[in-house]
């Protein structure tokens, strides 16, 4: 269920609103077109989507360091990245994957 269709789908399309709505609130802040949003403003947006809350440091830290290191994989493996997909998409795609996998957001305490 977690790994089925919908799911990835969801966290797709999760990773590239976030990327959109950071980019966007980049460039509106600094009134140039970016390079493109960093890791932690992303990881950052992805817990607030997802969880409702900031991540803590150590969860930033390790949700920063988990998407450099899926996009190294990813740039050292672009042949099995889906068409237009970019290793920097897919890492993201696959944190916000997890989020949508974890506990916290499957059940209400």
């Amino acid at each position: 269920l977690m790994n089925g269709d919908f799911v990835q789908q969801c966290a797709r399309e999760l990773a590239e609103r976030i990327a959109s709505e950071v980019d966007a609130e980049e460039t509106q802040r600094t009134g140039t077109d970016s390079r493109g949003p960093s890791f932690k403003t992303q990881v950052e947006r992805a817990w607030e989507m997802a969880l409702c809350r900031t991540p803590s440091p150590d969860e930033l830290q390790l949700a920063i360091t988990f998407v450099a290191r899926q996009q190294r994989h990813m740039h050292r493996h672009a042949e099995s990245l889906p068409k237009d997909v970019s290793p920097a998409q897919q890492a993201m795609t696959n944190l916000c994957h997890t989020l949508l996998s974890c506990n916290e957001f499957l059940y209400v305490d």
